[in-house]
This record gives structure tokens, C-alpha cells and sequence, in this order.
């Protein structure tokens, strides 16, 4: 199965299948079909006798730009006239038209609709959408959602223009396309819901006992409770939060028509939930899976019985809260997604003195923080007036990004004023001005006695839509996004509280524009100057959350995969025939692990079982000492099936931090869904499948279920083949088939697109896994185990592949301030085999998308910048939700090409570590001396970010509490603890004579495999300090490590330790004169 993938990450209003395509309807909207009377065949004015005396109707030739228009003039009857199509038009509730047209005339425009069921019965209309009409022709747009009536479900429409008696209207180029809705119905959910908490989370009713609301219900009493923004928390209901309990919620729905329905839930973690006693919606095997946890997470489109309808829900809660959300066809239209610049075409940071936007009065330039929660330091601009200031960005070229692709610009507003006292009652306003000489503005209304700003959307000062916001917001980036269909998404996101307001409209003006122009303008209101202080104002294209617009590129999946018959050579295997551990292919991962192994009938043995004080279950895992780059990784398996604990494949490395430097995890598969529901039931048949990246200190994750096609008894093939974009599962030689909210596959996928790339050897490890993750292990009988046949990895070929070079690097330095502008020159050639010519080439940090392009040369420049990296996919979260914010951390660079043939090379990566913004201090105000002992606990001062970086919240290392209270690092008086990748500190050193010095590193682990520390002095790196094992099981420091050789001149400088790997604790760095 060859699949060619050409994606768009979307935008604005997602209940709406991001923005309106959809079919056009055959109308005659340009009024060329008339029959031999000269009439009209496709329009008719409508008959109802509100209409008659019938209006006059006349067909202008070309009236309006050559084309032709109709007028109707002369309404004397009382509700004046109407024009409809003679067709009805097939549709649903839960469709949606968008009418485009063009109009002049007296007096205001209706446009609706009139609703038909499939027996042809009158069912009501749409409301009337009103259009005020001018003297000049000007273009019009309006959505209308299809609902159903009072006699039926909708199945058929007509569309109509209405005028008032006295009116008249000439009306051309209509056109109407149609998008067939995905939510079903229009009623709302119950207002007031019903729940019975806690009760036995086994608790299974019959479907009669679903049928109404009860006043009890497992053993209690109801309890009238309301859903807020859809959302409930079970907790105060359950008896607090925890993991298990479980809650059973009634509500009512009332309709006066049987129709379709459409539901959506989301749970933390499992439910049920029913519709008149039948249950349309189940996750109470596998849990909610989806992250964030949203309305649309779970969605199902049932059938509502005329009169009462009684929905029930069982939900039991996770571990992490008990959030339940509940929505109807309604709430799911309105979802909508914040926007963000995706593609940037010009920016003011107002970081320096030459200001590349223009004004009408100079602003101040100052220093600050975003917000008090991001420590980045960011120029700002300050603009003050007592009467009205303008901004305007540079000339630029300028067109449409395409039909349908948004076009936006933004500003990041700190607030009116430098400070509370500073505020004052003034308008700000964003506005986008055409040739045409229309505009349409964004604009904030702010009181300043007021905490609520006035958010309106206007066009030609007509407002669009006006909504309250909390002053509180502020900072925000507002984002006015537009495309060439008249459709507006103007979106708030909050950097104060992480919030989005989002407002859709529609603007006709867009549909004449041949160019915008941006500008802003603050106008004082008040009898005070009018402040505000904004950052950041960038026009480019737009889309939604983390997208990247347009990524090409190929992926072939294959349906069955035999890698022997593919031609890769086997380049380990593990037969497990010799009755004992191979000890030259595999080591245990920690001591005391070897009597929880064993072997019978040629296969290994893990066993779980309880410790010798019967305290816990422990288990064992083994990995290969040796190392893979791609390939095939298959395993005959027999799983595991008891709670407490789980069995695991999977690859990975010793304490992986970034995926293109020292490895990240594929779980090939884990088997904790495989225990019974309840103790003592049948075992369930799903296996979890798992990519985890880290970078940055952050951990992002995908995951997909699937579901065993036999008895859990029985042995599988389970194997992951593993490319450079790439890595796909199969069972027994066959792809997993699986879908996800974060993937376009139907089978266990991940890529680098949607996901993430690595490009770091990884080692195989089977594992008996023991913890929460498997159950509780008072429920499961052990010992037990699992049983693996053998383990074969075949060595991906990679023939026929293009090459590809990082030719150079604008910036030869390792350690590199925060906004360096980052160039990349890469050089690509087909492979000399099959000379397919390259298609793209794709510049990627850390295992994370920056840019693409699809003709040479292959030139890439990257800002290092905040502002930069949030339009990429590099902080784009994970199932968990968490950005990776660009920050002081290591940054690993490499370019990636495909040929036609889909065939993928990468260049060797390129690492850069960005430097704190700001400067740090000595630790209590004295450097420490060179000779001497340097204490690692003795780090500067001055904070995260900027002294160090470290990944714990808090210091786990000091149980008194005492030592340096309030900063994170995991330090004593003596030594610090437990060092993670890419952690490090800072040191202000007092250097007393020049010379070459010796560095003595004093260090503890008895982990295998680290890498080493970088000491850096002054930015620039001086050394790397090795870290072999120790002969203990422990952390004790008692190991040394030496850079031999360091050349110090007098006076100060800033050192900088880098860990490259996680797993070792440290004392201090003893400096002495380097022996010649």
C-alpha cells in the first residue's frame, strides 16, 4: 500500500470542517436560463399569499460587471417579496451553506431558507439573515446552518432573498456551495443533569432501569447538578479525587420529532454512556485515550425517539483527575481551535533602535518579560497620545496565499499602559485595509476603571461580532486571520492564563480585495494620554494551534512485510536454544535481576513475582549491548495476562535527551490493557503501541491501540520496522491496524511529520515491568510470566538513497545567544543507483519540523527566537499537553531529503546550545578561585534559565530544606544528585595567573554508556569529561575524571558544566596546574 501524503495542518473553527468548501449547487446564479417568455426557469418568486400582490421581477442583461441581474421592485404586499430557487436542494440538519452574492438596492436584504421533509410537508425556515443594502453594487457573503422543523427531519431546502413593502433590490452572481455537516440535529443537551455518586463502579444496570431518571440509583440518593463549558468534575461527588470511583449521571432531552443526534464525551478515564437504555458510546476497555480531553474526543450520531429521551452515563475516574464532558450536535459545530502564525513573512520584535514599522509619533523602546511566568527577556514598544497614533509595517509585496489559506497578521499587546496608574480609557485597533478602500478592524475598547475590554470585529464600522474579554488576558497575541472567501477567525490567546477567544465572522469586502494592508492605530477616548505597550507584530499566514502548512512528502506502508523477502540481512538474533543467557548480547538493566529469569523448551522466561517481604512484585529486563540505526525488530511472544504487573518490547537508549543526539523510545509494544476489566474476568485483547521523544527536558508522546486477533494465549510476531520516516507495527507479518486523533493512518504509524524524526542508535529490550501502569498486583496470582521465542533484527538496507550534506553553518560556535540568525547550506544528490531526483528537503531541530522546501538550493535560516520556534512544529505538545518552549538547552540540527522514489537520507546533525538571556552572579557574591577546588553545590546565582537549568520542580537532593531553599537543582552542601541530560550549571570563576590547568572531575555512577559533561569557559568548549562506571550498585562519589589540559588566562570567566546524560551524581572540579 503506497501512500503519497500531502498535508495541511488547518485552522480556525474546526466544527465547521476547518472553514467551508463543499459542493457548489446548480442555481443559475448568474440568471441565464430563461424559457421562451423571457422568465426566469431556476428563480420564481415565491407564491405564499403574505407575497401577493406579486413584486415586479426583471432580468438586467450584464447589469454588474457584464453579468447579468435580476431586480425586484414595486413590493407593495405586506411582507413584501421573496425570490427562491424552484429546486429544492437535498440536506440535513447539520449541513451548512455558504451564499455568496452581489446586491445594491434600497433598504435591507433577508437571506434564508425554506425547510422540506422527505414527504415533501413545509418545515418551517431559517432565521433571516439581514444584508443593509447601498446605492453602489457591493459583495455579500452569509452562512446558514440547516436545522430541522416541528413536522420532521429536513430533507430538502429551498433558498430565498426577501425584501421589506417598499424596497427593491437588483441581485447577481449568486453562487451557493454546500458542506454536508459531521453533527446531526440541532436540539440542546439537559440544562440540569441528575447524578447518583459514589456507587460500585461494577455497578451494570439493565437497559429498563435506563429508561427514566430514578430517585435512586445504586443504593443512593440523586443529586441535581449543571455541566459547565460541558465539563463536570465527579470529584466532590466521588468523595475526592482518585483512581476508580465511579458515578452514574441521568439527564432528559425532549424533541418534538424523531431525528438523528449527534453526542460527543470525553472522560478521565473510562465511561459508558446510553441513549433510552442503549448504549451508543464505550471506552471502558481501553479508557478515553485521546488527549486533550474535549467534547468531540468520542463522537456518535444516535436516533432520538419523538417525545422524552433519557441519556445516561457511567463513568469511572483515572488516576490524574475525574473530569467528565458531555456535548450535543450544537457544541461540537462550535468548537474552535486558537490560530497561530505559521509561516512568517515580515516581524517587528522592537528589539532594536531601527525600527522597521513607521509611526505617527516614535514610541519608547524598553526591556520586559512577556509575562511574569516566562522569564525571556523581549524588547517592547511603548506608544503614548493624547489624540490618535498610527503604525504602519513596510511596503511589501503582496498576494492571497491561495484560495482558501488564510492570510493574517498579529500583535502581542502587554497592556495599556506601563502600569496600573498608567491606564487610561483609549481604542486600539488592528486594522486590514483593501485597495477597494474597505477595511475591516479588530479593535479593544478599554475603560480603564473597568476590568472587561470590549473585543469587537467590524467591517466599514458595521460590527461583525463584539464580545466582553477580562482585561486579566492581557498580554495576549491577537490574531486577525482572513482568506479570499470572505471568511474572518480572529483568535486571542492569552499569555497570562494559556486561554483562547476565538470570534468567526464573515467580511464581503475580502472577496473583492486584490491586497491588504495592515496598520494599527490607539486612539485616546478619555481626557488622559492613552498608553499601550505592545511587542511582536508579524504578518504572515495562518493556521490552527501547531500546524505547518503544506509538508509533502511520502511514506510507504506496506500491508505485510517479510523483511527476509525485502532483502535485509539479519544483524541479531537470539534463538534462545542454549538454555542460558547470552551475556555477550544482552545485559540486565540493574543488579539482582537474574533469579526473575529462566529458560524452557528453547524459549526465555521473565517472571513477575512478589519480593521476599511480599511488598512488591519485582521483575527483570535485559538489553543488547549492541546498537540500531532502522531496521526490522521482530519477536515471538507469549504475553502476559495477571495485574500487577506488564511485559514490554520496546527500543531505546541509557537516558535518551534528544533524538538526533542519544536516543528517544519506540515501544514496539506494552501489554498492561491485557488484564481483566474487573479481577478475576477474562483478559482483554489490546496492546499499547507508544513513540516517547525527549528534548529540551521535555517529553513528548504518541500512542495507538490495537486489538490481539486471537487468544491471549497463543504466540505472536509483533515487529516494528523502523525508517527514516517511518516506523510502522506488525502482527504476525501483518500491519497493525489502529487509528488516532494525531495520525491520518488506519494502522500503527508514526512519521516525522505528524510526529517526530530520530536519528540515534537504539538498543532492543524486552522488559517485565512492575508499577501503577499493570494494576493492582494484590489482584493478580504470581509468580507469572511471559514467554519470548526468540528475538531477529534485520538491518535496514538503505540502497538506493540520495545523499545529503550539510555544507555549512553560518555560526562555527557551539554555544550561541538567543536571537543569532542561524543559516544552514545543504547539498543533496540522487542516489547513483537510481538517479531519482530529489523532492524535498526538510530542516528539523531536535527531531522536530522548522522548514521544507522543494527545489534546491537548499538554503535554511533559522531565527533563534521565541517568536520563531512557536510558528514551527518543534513545540508542538504531545499526548501530555506540554510545549516545548525554546529556551537555553541544547538545539540539534539536521537535514533531511526524499527522493521520487520515497527513499530518505539525513545529514550528520549539527548541535548548538543557546545561551541564558540574561547574566548571572557568584554564589554568595565570590567567585570561587582557580587553583582550587571548585564545589558544583556552590553554582552562581541568579536562577533557572539563568544560572542553571534543572528538570525537577524542586531539590530533592536536600531532605532539610535548608540549602539553597527555593531553586530547583538536586544539591547538598557536597554534591549534587541525580544529574539529567542536558541539565547544567553556571560558575563565576576568579582566575589568578595565566596558564594550562588540569581539571579533576570527582563523579559516582554505575551506569554504563553515559556520555560525557562539557565544561565550557566563557561560551566556548574546553574539555569533556568521560564517566565510565564504578565497581558499586550505588551513586557514591568516588571516581575521577580529568581534562588534561585547559588554557585559562587571569581574571574572570563563567564556566558552564553540561551533562550529556542521565544517571550520575557529582561533587566538585579540583583546577591545579597541569602537569608537563
Amino acid at each position: 500500500m503506497r501512500t503519497r501524503l500531502c498535508f495541511w495542518f488547518w485552522l480556525g473553527f474546526l466544527g465547521v470542517a476547518s472553514m467551508l468548501s463543499g459542493d457548489e449547487l446548480a442555481i443559475d446564479g448568474d440568471f441565464s436560463r430563461l424559457n421562451a417568455d423571457g422568465k426566469l426557469t431556476e428563480w420564481v418568486l415565491h407564491e405564499w399569499g403574505g407575497f401577493q400582490p406579486f413584486a415586479n421581477l426583471v432580468v438586467i442583461p450584464q447589469a454588474d460587471q457584464g453579468a447579468n441581474a435580476v431586480k425586484i421592485s414595486e413590493a407593495t404586499a405586506e411582507y413584501g417579496a421573496c425570490l427562491r430557487t424552484v429546486k429544492r436542494f437535498p440536506g440535513k440538519s447539520g449541513d451548512r451553506l455558504r451564499i455568496q452574492f452581489r446586491a445594491r438596492g434600497v433598504g435591507q436584504l433577508g437571506v434564508g431558507l425554506y425547510y422540506y421533509t422527505d414527504r415533501g410537508e413545509w418545515n418551517q425556515t431559517s432565521a433571516s439573515h439581514p444584508v443593509n443594502l447601498q446605492s453602489e453594487w457591493q459583495s455579500h457573503v452569509v452562512t446558514i446552518g440547516l436545522a430541522n422543523g416541528t413536522t420532521g427531519e429536513t430533507a430538502s431546502f429551498n433558498c430565498c432573498f426577501s425584501i421589506s413593502r417598499g424596497m427593491e433590490v437588483e441581485l447577481s452572481s449568486i453562487k451557493i456551495w454546500q458542506d454536508a455537516g459531521a453533527y446531526r440535529g440541532n436540539l440542546n443537551l439537559p440544562g440540569e443533569w441528575t447524578v447518583f455518586a459514589p456507587v460500585d463502579r461494577f455497578l451494570q444496570p439493565a437497559a429498563a432501569e435506563l429508561l427514566a431518571i430514578p430517585a435512586q440509583f445504586g443504593g443512593v440518593a440523586g443529586q441535581t447538578v449543571a455541566f459547565r463549558n460541558h465539563a463536570i468534575d465527579l470529584a466532590p461527588l466521588v468523595g475526592g479525587p482518585g483512581k476508580e470511583k465511579s458515578a452514574w449521571l441521568f439527564g432528559e432531552i425532549t424533541s418534538q420529532i424523531e431525528c438523528d443526534y449527534t453526542l460527543g464525551a470525553a472522560a478521565d478515564w473510562w465511561m459508558e454512556v446510553y441513549l433510552n437504555g442503549k448504549k451508543i458510546i464505550d471506552t471502558m476497555d481501553n479508557g478515553n485515550v485521546k488527549h486533550p480531553y474535549a467534547i468531540d474526543n468520542h463522537v456518535v450520531t444516535a436516533r432520538l425517539q419523538k417525545g422524552q429521551n433519557i441519556l445516561a452515563a457511567r463513568v469511572v475516574t483515572g488516576a490524574a483527575s475525574s473530569i467528565f464532558m458531555l456535548g450535543g450536535p450544537n457544541d461540537l459545530r462550535n468548537i474552535r481551535s486558537s490560530l497561530k502564525i505559521n509561516r512568517i513573512t515580515w516581524i517587528e520584535d522592537f528589539n532594536g533602535q531601527k525600527l522597521s514599522c513607521r509611526s505617527s509619533a516614535p514610541p519608547e523602546l524598553i526591556q520586559g518579560n512577556p509575562t511574569p511566568g516566562l522569564l525571556t527577556i523581549t524588547g517592547q514598544a511603548v506608544y503614548t497620545t493624547a489624540d490618535t497614533v498610527t503604525i504602519n509595517p513596510p511596503e511589501l509585496p503582496w498576494t492571497w496565499p491561495g484560495s482558501d489559506a488564510f492570510w493574517a497578521a498579529s500583535i502581542r499587546i502587554q497592556g495599556f499602559g506601563q502600569t496600573p496608574e498608567a491606564r487610561a480609557d483609549a481604542n486600539f485597533a488592528m486594522n486590514l485595509t483593501a485597495d477597494t478602500g474597505r477595511q475591516l478592524a479588530m479593535r479593544l475598547e478599554h475603560q480603564a476603571a473597568s476590568d472587561l475590554l470590549r473585543l469587537v470585529l467590524a467591517q466599514d464600522q458595521e460590527i461583525i461580532a463584539a464580545q466582553e474579554l477580562p482585561y486579566q488576558r492581557l498580554p495576549a497575541d491577537c490574531i486577525v486571520a482572513v482568506n479570499q472567501r470572505g471568511e474572518v477567525v480572529l483568535s486571542i490567546n492569552s499569555l497570562a492564563d494559556s486561554s483562547s477567544t476565538v470570534i468567526n465572522g464573515q467580511a464581503a469586502m475580502l472577496l473583492d480585495a486584490a491586497s491588504l494592508q495592515a496598520s494599527l492605530t490607539l486612539k485616546a477616548t478619555g481626557n488622559r494620554p492613552a498608553q499601550i505597550v505592545v511587542d511582536n507584530f508579524i504578518l504572515g499566514q495562518a493556521g490552527a494551534g501547531e500546524g505547518f502548512p503544506d509538508v509533502p512528502f511520502q511514506l510507504e506502508r506496506a500491508k505485510t512485510f517479510d523483511p527476509v523477502q525485502a532483502g535485509w540481512k539479519l544483524a541479531f538474533a537470539d534463538e534462545f536454544n542454549d538454555g542460558k543467557l547470552d551475556l555477550d548480547k544482552w545485559y540486565f538493566s540493574g543488579p539482582g535481576q537474574e533469579d526473575r529469569i529462566h529458560f524452557e523448551d528453547g524459549k526465555l522466561v521473565i517472571t513477575a513475582d512478589w519480593n521476599d517481604k511480599k511488598t512488591a512484585v519485582r521483575s527483570a529486563s535485559i538489553y543488547t549491548h549492541q546498537e540500531f540505526l532502522y531496521g526490522y525488530f521482530e519477536a515471538r511472544i507469549r504475553f502476559r495476562r495477571e495485574h500487577g504487573w506488564w511485559s514490554a518490547f520496546w527500543l531505546c537508549s541509557h537516558g535518551p535527551s534528544n533524538p538526533f543526539h542519544d536516543g528517544f523510545e519506540i515501544d514496539i509494544y506494552e501489554d498492561y490493557y491485557l488484564r481483566s476489566k474487573e479481577p478475576g474476568g477474562e483478559p482483554r485483547r489490546t496492546l499499547d503501541h507508544n513513540l516517547h521523544v525527549f528534548a529540551g527536558g521535555v517529553l513528548k508522546s504518541w500512542n495507538y491501540h490495537s486489538t490481539l486477533p486471537g487468544s491471549i494465549d497463543d504466540y505472536y510476531v509483533i515487529a516494528c520496522k523502523w525508517t527514516p520516516f517511518e516506523i510502522s507495527y506488525y502482527l504476525d507479518g501483518q500491519l497493525l491496524a489502529s487509528t488516532a486523533n494525531h495520525s491520518p493512518y488506519d494502522s500503527v504509524t508514526f512519521d516525522p511529520i505528524h510526529h517526530a524524526a530520530g536519528a540515534s542508535p537504539l538498543r532492543a529490550i524486552l522488559s517485565g515491568c512492575c508499577g501503577k501502569s499493570g494494576g493492582d498486583p494484590a489482584f493478580g496470582n504470581f509468580p507469572e510470566d511471559f514467554r519470548i521465542d526468540y528475538v531477529r533484527i534485520y538491518a535496514y538496507p538503505g540502497q538506493d538513497v540520495p545523499k545529503v550534506t550539510m555544507t555549512s553553518v553560518s555560526e562555527p560556535d557551539f554555544m550561541l545567544p538567543q536571537g543569532t540568525r542561524l543559516r544552514f547550506s545543504a547539498k543533496a544528490e540522487p542516489s547513483p543507483q537510481s538517479q531519482a531526483p530529489i523532492q524535498a528537503a526538510y530542516l528539523f531541530d531536535s527531531g522536530f519540523l522548522l522548514d521544507y522546501k522543494t527545489k534546491p538550493p537548499f538554503d535554511f535560516e533559522v531565527l533563534l527566537t521565541k517568536e520563531y520556534y512557536d510558528t514551527t512544529r518543534y513545540v508542538a505538545p504531545g499526548r501530555a499537553g506540554t510545549r516545548l518552549e525554546f529556551g537555553p538547552t541544547l538545539h540539534a540540527y539536521s537535514v533531511f531529503v526524499q527522493d521520487a522514489n520515497g527513499q530518505v537520507a539525513h545529514s550528520t546533525p549539527v548541535l548548538k546550545f543557546i545561551q541564558p538571556t540574561a547574566d548571572s552572579t557568584p554564589y554568595l557574591g565570590k567567585p570561587q578561585v582557580i587553583p582550587g577546588r571548585l564545589l558544583v553545590s556552590h553554582y552562581d546565582e541568579g536562577g533557572p534559565q539563568v544560572a542553571y537549568v534543572d528538570n525537577t520542580p524542586e531539590n530533592t537532593a536536600d531532605k532539610t530544606g535548608t540549602f539553597r531553599p527555593g531553586e530547583h537543582v538536586d544539591a547538598t552542601p557536597t554534591v549534587i544528585g541525580g544529574v539529567a541530560a542536558w541539565e547544567w550549571l553556571k560558575y563565576t570563576v576568579e582566575v589568578e595567573a595565566d596558564g594550562v590547568y588540569q581539571a579533576t572531575l570527582r563523579y559516582g555512577t554505575p551506569q554504563r554508556n553515559l556520555r560525557p559533561f562539557l565544561l565550557l569557559v566563557d561560551g566556548v568548549i574546553a574539555g569533556k569529561f568521560a564517566i565510565p562506571p564504578h565497581e558499586f550498585p550505588d551513586y557514591r562519589t568516588d571516581s575521577d575524571s580529568v581534562i588534561a589540559d585547559i588554557r585559562l588566562t587571569a581574571g574572570r570567566h563563567v564556566l558552564t558544566l553540561i551533562s550529556q546524560a542521565s544517571g550520575a551524581n557529582i561533587a566538585y572540579i579540583d583546577f591545579a596546574a597541569a602537569k608537563p
